[in-house]
């Protein structure tokens, strides 16, 4: 095992003494007993034991500590600023990550040595506190940290904090600011650490801290996580949303970007899609049966195998509609829910009354973002649903159901499977190419259920080329100004036909330029446009002429032999280009 050396953790004391005060370890000890990411006018209950215990471990200099706990518990809530007032309040300097992390984790064990990227992780995980966060408070100056295989005394550690700060008095209690004192450091009502957090309106600023719960006295519903659970990042986000826009654009791309860092469910729809494959039904399944005697023992054959079969069995499947709903669920025993995502590309490509069928009237959110209108679910779906969710205890029970009638359990009904109802950390986003929009027409019922967002065509600055054998290059986004100007001038006044940026994906070179093959280039460019747009549209056939004046059919970019006539694929882009 190791541990931080005694020089190490000295040299972090002396750090913190002429960076931060004690109000600052204070604050620690209630991250540390919360151990939650913090949200802004968020009430929280924690453990004094917790908070307590911490601080004696980190500030009472002695092998066997003596405090007595109270098993009393307090309740704080932060402010919107509460790191910029923590910064002015309770700091004197920026402290140094290293510093303030070894004295945090002074008496943790490690099995090897911890590298940075360790410590940040474990300082996160103890605090709640996020890597964006800690380097708004620390500075990350690196520090020579030594390591022993063992740990050393806390009568040693005294003696030497002794020598350096002279005020001693002998109670082997010390702060955070060099002093000693004859306090516990655990003590709420003495000890400089959380008594100086109890009153003034100054500190007010950053927190409020009190021995009562606040939700007895204040009117704060989102103690209970239905105000609050949608996560910060996320805060303005509809539930229901689709991006829209013509293909290549990176719609999919840009739900990626805020999805990702949650759970997502996927799916594509297509013509064929229907309610049992988005939201589930019964379906034949393989399932390994063992046989038996008449004894009731299983049966082995000569080499002492379990003798079996394969039968073939009807089980409940959930498809990406109840994967995504059952999951949201779940994570509303949390007092702050993380969202969970739907995520429906090419949502009009197939027939959405179809498919979602009464799930439809889930679509409409009250005001805490849980479906205004449930609907019973069938039999066998309830009996399914009430296994998932057996022993599910809900942290907002009473808030969820004081929505709709307090007298009625509605979370109940949940629990058994007898209803559907959306819950507020759910959101459904979709994706839609405007080319595809007469695949399956949506109605206007459906689509005022949706919020809209329109993904224009734009420079995406990724660095794509067009690159030829013979060496020549042609800078994309060059070419897709160009021929979605020609493709407006054949009379199509939407952006129904034309082509985004990301239209063509390319191959990343170690140059960091992203290289489209005229193979590439003519299988997806080309082909669309004389399948997709001239064939519908008519045709400008000025920038369709070869060298010698003629008409290049889609044919003639291939040579005898059916290769690639690189000539004609390159004078199409020149043409395009002009």
């Amino acid at each position: 095992m190791k541990y931080f050396s005694l020089d190490s953790v000295i040299a972090a004391y002396s750090g913190n003494v002429r960076s931060t005060l004690s109000k600052f370890w204070g604050v620690m000890s209630i991250l540390y007993a919360i151990n939650k990411e913090i949200k802004p006018g968020v009430p929280y209950e924690f453990s004094n034991d917790k908070a307590a215990q911490f601080l004696e471990d980190l500030f009472s200099l002695k092998d066997k500590k003596d405090f007595s706990w109270n098993k009393q518990r307090s309740f704080v809530m932060f402010s919107i600023v509460w790191i910029e007032k923590l910064k002015e309040q309770m700091l004197i300097s920026t402290p140094n990550f290293y510093d303030v992390v070894t004295w945090f984790l002074r008496n943790e064990r490690f099995a090897d040595e911890p590298s940075d990227t360790d410590l940040i992780s474990l300082f996160i995980s103890k605090t709640g506190l996020t890597f964006e966060q800690l380097k708004e408070i620390f500075s990350f100056e690196r520090k020579n940290l030594t390591f022993d295989d063992n740990k050393y005394s806390e009568q040693v550690l005294f003696e030497r904090l002794s020598q350096l700060y002279t005020n001693n008095r002998g109670s082997g209690n010390i702060t955070s600011e060099g002093t000693f004192i004859q306090a516990h450091p655990g003590e709420f009502s003495r000890a400089p650490f959380i008594q100086t957090l109890y009153a003034g309106q100054k500190i007010q600023e950053c927190l409020v801290f009190t021995n009562f719960s606040l939700t007895d006295y204040y009117l704060i519903r989102s103690a209970k996580g239905v105000e609050s659970v949608k996560d910060n990042s996320i805060e303005s986000e509809s539930y229901q949303k689709i991006y829209f826009g013509a293909p290549g654009t990176g719609k999919s791309y840009m739900i990626n970007k805020i999805c990702s860092k949650y759970e997502n469910y996927r799916t594509t729809f297509h013509p064929d899609t229907d309610y049992s494959s988005f939201v589930g039904a019964y379906k034949p399944v393989t399932k390994t049966v063992l046989h038996y005697g008449t004894d009731g023992e299983i049966l082995k054959d000569k080499n002492g195998i379990e003798i079996t079969d394969d039968v073939i069995a009807y089980s409940y499947i959930f498809q990406s509609f109840l994967k995504s709903y059952v999951s949201a669920w779940k994570e509303q025993r949390n007092e702050h829910p993380k969202p969970v995502f739907l995520v429906i590309e090419e949502i009009n490509r197939g027939n959405c009354a179809q498919i979602f069928g009464d799930i439809f009237q889930l679509l409409d959110r009250n005001d805490f973002g849980f479906s205004n209108y449930p609907i019973i679910t069938d039999n066998d779906l309830a009996k399914e649903l009430k296994i998932v969710f057996k022993d599910l205890q809900m942290s907002n029970k009473e808030d969820i159901n004081a929505m709709y009638d307090g007298d009625k359990d509605i979370v109940g009904s949940v629990m058994d499977g007898s209803i559907l109802l959306l819950p507020n950390n759910l959101y459904i986003w979709a994706t839609m190419n405007t080319s595809d929009q007469s695949l399956f027409p949506i109605d206007s019922a459906f689509k005022r259920r949706w919020d809209w967002k329109y993904v224009k065509i734009t420079d995406a600055k990724k660095n794509y080329v067009i690159k030829f054998s013979n060496g020549h290059e042609y800078d994309w986004w060059t070419f897709v100004e160009a021929i979605n100007q020609k493709i407006e001038n054949i009379d199509i006044q939407q952006e129904d036909k034309k082509i985004g940026y990301f239209f063509v994906g390319g191959h990343r070179m170690s140059d960091g330029r992203c290289l489209i093959s005229p193979e590439m280039f003519l299988s997806k460019v080309i082909y669309y446009m004389y399948n997709d747009v001239f064939k519908d549209f008519g045709v400008d056939e000025d920038f369709l002429r070869d060298e010698n004046n003629e008409f290049m059919t889609y044919s003639s970019y291939f040579d005898i032999d059916g290769e690639i006539d690189e000539s004609r694929v390159e004078k199409f882009v020149n043409n395009v280009i002009g």
